[in-house]
């Protein structure tokens, strides 16, 4: 029975000598159990560095390193229950129970936390897939933003907190979708995404190529214009393929233009009252058919090149308005009268030309865009419609419309701001009459009229209650469907 006891003795002697080299607290009885982990990062690497043991028993506290291997053996007082912390607050998921029976090694092979892991893959129409599109994923609780970008297969992974909610997001893509992941008490989830959709280079380049057709349609107008002045034959300015081009001529000159088309234009909506749908002139089409339905309007025109063929029915509309006796508000905007690309801040870029209603100077309406639109050409296919709308929505007063003129083809640097936005905008379309490019919208506009509870207007039809639809349900425009998909437009593919 001496021989026992001493043994006995000993043993806890031997324990209590281990517990004070691992600085572990002990009470009077306590003796070891080992604990061998295996800690592996989300992405099944092997987690090196420190690992932290904590038991329920606030005193059973144990530090200590993986190796390279992501291995550790540590000796643990028994008859608790521990949690492991790898270098982080977030603990593993799995959790060590070391019974009583002293002595025995608990194996646990555990990643480092819990989190989601979550796959997106990126393909054009063509189902191509699309590189170097940079993704981001922003926490809803926490704001914190994940970013990356697809590799050459369209692939993009990432290894997310374990949290309610995420929104995902790509370059004029804000919010396409909202990772909502369900707690079923795993140690990790996988959420898989697939995208769809152009992509933000061919969206850029298609806001060049308009914008070059634009340039180049310019400069065969300013020969034309040229050789009119030249041999003195006005009437030619009046053919159907001419338009006019204001930074070329004088305003007196241009005024003078402008009211004679108005002239003839007014003539011929009284014999076919869908003249200006005929001639493919979105913008007096819209206008003329908005005139009863929003009487009194601010408009927010975009200046820049590639909107060059439109100015002159913007200018035709004031001319028909000021021989009717009305006047309207305008904002020509620019994106930054003419700053270095790399200086354009969202929501602070600029370049905005405002005439008030009171103006009846048909002159100094002219002079304002002409002014604004020699600025306009900085090779930047992004444009600061939002900020140009919320300038304008300050000055507005409360029985106006605002109404903006857009290049449906450029994306907004400020898609960001549309939340800023109390007023309903009304979204005229230009570039997708003639069908010669692109005809499906821009679903950047889309959602900038849904958010707004706003509207958008093509040549040939007025869109009113997309404010109204459901998450999850289609609307067609111009033959083509688009669903609504976590408050933006998605185009829908035809199979």
């Amino acid at each position: 029975m001496k021989k026992e006891l001493f043994i006995l003795s000993i043993l806890l002697l031997t324990s209590k000598l281990f517990a004070q080299f691992d600085g572990v607290k002990l009470e009077p009885g306590d003796t070891f159990s080992f604990i061998q982990a295996y800690i592996t990062n989300p992405d099944n690497s092997p987690y090196v560095g420190e690992l932290v043991l904590q038991g329920e028993k606030p005193y059973h506290k144990i530090k200590t390193k993986t190796d390279k291997e992501g291995f550790a053996k540590v000796k643990v007082p028994f008859s608790d229950t521990y949690t492991l912390y790898c270098g982080r607050q977030d603990p593993a998921f799995r959790k060590v129970i070391v019974g009583d029976f002293p002595y025995v090694t608990h194996e646990v092979r555990t990643y480092t936390h819990r989190f989601i892991y979550f796959k997106m893959s990126y393909m054009n129409e063509q189902n191509q897939p699309l590189k170097g599109e940079q993704v981001e994923v922003r926490s809803v609780k926490t704001n914190t933003v994940f970013i990356d970008s697809t590799n050459a297969n369209g692939r993009v992974n990432f290894f997310l907190p374990y949290e309610d909610s995420f929104f995902v997001s790509v370059k004029y893509y804000e919010n396409l979708s909202t990772l909502t992941p369900k707690d079923v008490g795993k140690e990790y989830k996988v959420i898989e995404l697939p995208l769809v959709w152009m992509g933000s280079k061919e969206k850029e380049r298609r806001a060049w190529v308009a914008d070059s057709i634009a340039q180049e349609n310019k400069r065969k107008m300013i020969v034309k214009m040229d050789s009119i002045i030249k041999f003195g034959n006005i009437d030619d300015f009046l053919n159907d393929d001419f338009v006019i081009q204001f930074d070329h001529l004088k305003a007196e000159f241009a005024m003078e233009l402008l009211q004679k088309k108005a002239e003839l234009f007014k003539a011929q909506l009284k014999s076919n009252p869908k003249f200006f749908e005929s001639r493919k002139l979105p913008v007096l089409a819209v206008l003329n058919r908005l005139k009863n339905v929003f009487p009194q309007q601010y408009i927010v025109s975009d200046v820049t090149c590639s909107m060059d063929p439109y100015m002159e029915q913007v200018m035709i509309w004031h001319a028909l308005n000021f021989a009717a006796g009305k006047s309207t508000n305008y904002l020509f905007f620019n994106d930054g009268n003419g700053i270095d690309n790399s200086k354009k801040l969202i929501g602070k870029t600029g370049g905005f030309h405002l005439i008030t209603g009171s103006i009846k100077d048909f002159k100094q309406i002219v002079e304002s865009l002409i002014k604004s639109k020699s600025f306009g050409c900085s090779g930047d296919t992004e444009e600061n419609d939002v900020e140009a709308l919320l300038h304008a929505a300050a000055k507005m007063s409360k029985t106006e419309s605002l109404v903006l003129i857009a290049d449906n083809f450029s994306p907004m640097r400020d898609f960001s701001l549309i939340k800023n936005l109390k007023v309903p905008v009304r979204v005229i379309l230009c570039g997708i009459e003639n069908n010669s490019l692109w005809s499906d919208i821009n679903e950047e506009y889309l959602a900038l009229a849904y958010k707004t509870g706003g509207s958008v207007h093509t040549l040939t039809e007025d869109i009113y209650d997309l404010y109204k639809l459901a998450e999850g349900k289609k609307v067609k425009i111009g033959g083509i469907e688009y669903m609504l998909e976590n408050g933006n437009f998605r185009k829908i593919l035809k199979s």
